[in-house]
């Protein structure tokens, strides 16, 4: 396989979906513009674009759904060559879709859910999970395998962090619910925290997504609470983990992100295929599993608890903060880049 000249990189975003996929995307794609590749990003639909050439990368919108990939081929494959690789990132990829590309060009595959036995090029799964995953049944195919956080596709920020200082009290906490929040838990939780005395002079720093479509509500509730303070498009995510004492964020990439920086955390799942992610940080003793935020109301004053205990326990957070960085150390996205250009 020869060094590719261009990459395209073929993910959505939207309300329905959230972010992420766009989002780590755009992380690997500045890693491989760092290393001289031409990167263009190929989306069903604009609403995602405003980040992509914000990025400064260029973008070309197929006119399709998002949900429909096979359906999709007429308008994709004209764009690309034999000298191209394209990153594909969505959970409804199809065989159809990878089998009609891959007669054009090679293909990287972020692989979560291994929903099916890819013929992908290159497989990722950057998730701790994915270094537990059982992979053999990939022993005897032409793939290669990219697992485990070590790949994970961070922002350079995220790099080379210095080591976390665990003050003994916590004063501020970050609140990460992801770029749309479909089950509305800013606000859910919002409404427990209003009712919880327990946390007088701690400072809550909510950011809100760009996807987020209750941000009235939202500013609302903030105005009625003295202790907290809302974020939107922020630039420098880095610095506002490193400057919070404890987090609380959904168990999607965010949470690499602050492992990177060292932020003790308690993640929580709002969909299914979060639920291994969850479990394994809580399992290697990175992160508390607050549990799933379907579960209805009873799950808010019990997420309340889960980070009371955490926030009071200064040696536990100052033995999480260290593995965590131990774990991640934010040059995933450079190792990635190195891997797809074969440079590694």
């Amino acid at each position: 396989m020869s060094n590719p000249t261009e990459i395209f990189f073929r993910a959505d975003g939207n309300p329905r979906i959230g972010s992420g996929h766009i989002m780590r995307c755009l992380s690997l794609a500045g890693a491989l513009r760092d290393q001289g590749a031409r990167c263009v990003f190929l989306l069903a639909d604009d609403q995602m674009l405003p980040a992509v050439t914000g990025r400064g990368f260029a973008a070309r919108v197929l006119g399709t759904h998002w949900q429909d990939m096979a359906a999709e081929l007429p308008a994709l494959l004209p764009l690309l060559h034999p000298d191209a690789l394209v990153v594909v990132d969505s959970y409804a990829l199809v065989p159809a879709w990878l089998d009609a590309v891959q007669r054009l060009c090679p293909v990287a595959q972020f692989d979560d859910e291994d929903a099916f036995l890819s013929t992908a090029d290159f497989l990722i799964n950057y998730n701790l999970y994915g270094v537990d995953r059982d992979y053999t049944r990939y022993r005897d195919r032409p793939v290669r395998l990219l697992l485990g956080p070590a790949y994970a596709p961070l922002r350079p920020e995220f790099s080379h962090r210095p080591a976390r200082a665990v003050p003994d009290t916590v004063q501020n906490i970050l609140v990460s619910t992801g770029g749309a929040d479909p089950e509305n838990v800013a606000g859910q939780l919002l409404a427990a925290l209003a009712a919880d005395v327990r946390w007088q002079g701690v400072t809550f720093h909510l950011v809100v997504g760009a996807l987020n479509p209750r941000l009235p509500e939202l500013e609302r509730a903030a105005a009625a609470l003295p202790n907290l303070v809302l974020h939107r498009n922020v630039a420098r995510m880095d610095t506002l983990m490193s400057a919070c004492d404890a987090a609380v964020a959904a168990a999607g990439s965010t949470l690499y992100e602050l492992c990177a920086c060292g932020t003790p955390t308690v993640t929580y799942v709002l969909a299914d295929n979060q639920i291994p992610g969850a479990q394994g940080f809580a399992r290697r003793n990175l992160m508390d599993n607050a549990g799933d935020c379907r579960h209805g109301p009873a799950f808010y004053p019990h997420l309340l608890d889960t980070l009371y205990a955490l926030c009071t326990d200064a040696p536990r957070r100052a033995a999480m903060a260290a593995a965590m960085q131990q774990t991640v150390d934010g040059n995933g996205a450079a190792r990635l880049a190195a891997a797809l250009l074969g440079e590694d």
